[in-house]
């Protein structure tokens, strides 16, 4: 939409500021969108706190250029700074809808065992817990891929640890397989593994059925063994090394994930994986769930400190790609970076509401349905049982206890609300939200790191555009919808 001379602008309202020295960063919550003004164009933009004609502005404002004033307007209503004719460029109510309406990533929680006793522990596994049937494991799978409609399908086998049910993961994918062979569609299975039980004998399995491994492993050893430990308290590093080392032998591509509990370890995790020729991570913060509430310390101010030495690491990173004219992907500033430059949101968890019942579905030992696979660790919010015949799609559009879940958006929680940075990442991981708080209607105990982190995101992009080249998750864009 053009913006003639007889139209009447004026600044949007509910704009959030941040100044920097001479430089103000605007952020309009509805719709996402931000930029940065300064000189001659901040000044004209303060201008705005009238109604006014748009010729009007340009005369006033850009008296020797008029063509550089009709494009800095254009830019003001693309950027959603300003109203046209009291109409935005978006259409929040439209541009948020959830993007999908049935699950493609499926989580078996396949055992609640483990070889291991990890301090922050979400499922608090340990060797003496409870597996799945290998008769429930493969109806999941086979109901998965017949009744729900997407072409694509993401089956993940967790735990526990789940290489402790290594002959009922394949030869649920073996029966996944023959499934998929009458319906066809592109169906993917993966597990995420503590990497300590890996042989070669497993890892060229894992290969031929071409399943797609990841491995926790939290960086270096000195970090690695202060929380990752078999049960007398031995560190596991040296074996999660060699079980990484033996898939990569077998030909297949390990992915990798951290957990920092120490805000400091940020950069020693990400240079060991650098070192290593890992070009891809996971690197997460531990939460106030399961294991971790009974044998680890919360700082009540803790998500300042995670946010400055995550942006240590971003600083580091960015450096890295530059030298080596090399992406990298770390998970979630890729996610970070794509839904600061993108209307898109490809990530489930940094949506509102989130992920949970509509993107993601979890399956506990007994063939419970939940919303996701924290949940059904948990044995929280289940909507179903696998053993009823009812159909996941019916189970997915009319169980009251999704219906609870769907209700978990940025404006029925009080805090979220009112952020300038709500669609941006929306309303955080709602099982951890609810370990901490016991309702579902709160804000992420962590917000205050991702309001500092995505801030200076903005910053950063802004006077580093290759960011997006380098460390953006670049998903088509969904295109503008406008009013």
């Amino acid at each position: 939409m053009n913006i003639n001379d007889q139209a009447l602008i004026v600044r949007s309202p509910d704009l959030a500021q941040f100044v920097r020295g001479e430089r103000t960063l605007f952020v309009s919550p509805d719709s996402a969108s931000w930029t940065v003004l300064e000189g001659d164009e901040l000044v004209s933009f303060k201008r705005l706190n009238r109604p006014i004609a748009a010729g009007d502005f340009i005369r006033e404002n850009y008296t020797s250029d008029a063509a550089s004033g009709r494009a800095f307007l254009q830019r003001l209503y693309v950027d959603d700074l300003i109203r046209v004719n009291g109409r935005s460029y978006y259409e929040p109510s439209e541009l948020w809808k959830t993007p999908q309406r049935y699950p493609a990533f499926l989580c078996l929680h396949i055992t609640e065992a483990c070889n291991l006793r990890c301090s922050y522990c979400y499922a608090r596994a340990h060797s003496k817990k409870n597996r799945m049937p290998l008769d429930t494991a493969k109806l999941i799978v086979e109901r998965i891929i017949r009744e729900l409609p997407g072409p694509d399908i993401v089956i993940n086998f967790h735990g526990g640890e789940p290489l402790l049910e290594f002959n009922n993961i394949l030869a649920a994918v073996k029966h996944g397989r023959e499934i998929n062979e009458e319906v066809n569609k592109r169906a993917r299975f993966i597990t995420q593994s503590n990497g300590t039980l890996i042989t070669k004998e497993i890892a060229e399995k894992i290969h031929e059925a071409k399943i797609s491994p990841g491995v926790s492993i939290d960086g270096p050893a000195e970090v690695h063994d202060k929380y990752r430990k078999y049960p007398d308290g031995r560190g596991t590093h040296a074996d999660v090394w060699r079980g990484i080392n033996l898939l990569r032998e077998a030909k297949s591509t390990p992915g990798v994930l951290a957990v920092v509990h120490h805000p400091e370890d940020y950069l020693p995790v990400f240079r060991f994986f650098l070192e290593n020729n890992f070009e891809g991570m996971r690197i997460n913060y531990t939460s106030y769930i399961g294991r971790a509430t009974e044998e680890m310390d919360f700082h009540y101010v803790r998500g300042e400190k995670f946010a400055e030495k995550y942006l240590e690491m971003v600083d580091e990173a960015l450096a890295w790609c530059r030298k080596y004219d090399k992406p990298l992907r770390i998970n979630d500033l890729d996610h970070f970076i794509n839904n600061l430059t993108s209307k898109s949101r490809p990530f489930m968890c940094y949506r509102s509401p989130c992920g949970i019942g509509n993107s993601i579905l979890g399956f506990s030992l007994d063939g419970g349905i939940s919303g996701c696979e924290e949940t059904a660790s948990m044995g929280l919010f289940t909507a179903g049982s696998i053993f009823d015949p009812t159909p996941l799609t019916e189970v997915v559009d009319n169980s009251p206890v999704l219906k609870e879940l769907y209700e978990r958006k940025t404006e029925n929680i009080p805090r979220c609300s009112r952020c300038a940075f709500r669609r941006f990442h929306g309303t955080g991981c709602t099982s951890k939200v609810y370990a901490m708080y016991k309702t579902l209607f709160r804000e992420s105990p962590m917000c205050r790191f991702y309001q500092i982190v995505l801030e200076e995101l903005m910053w950063k992009i802004h006077d580093n555009p290759d960011m997006k080249r380098y460390l953006g998750f670049c998903r088509p864009d969904r295109p503008p919808v406008q009013a």
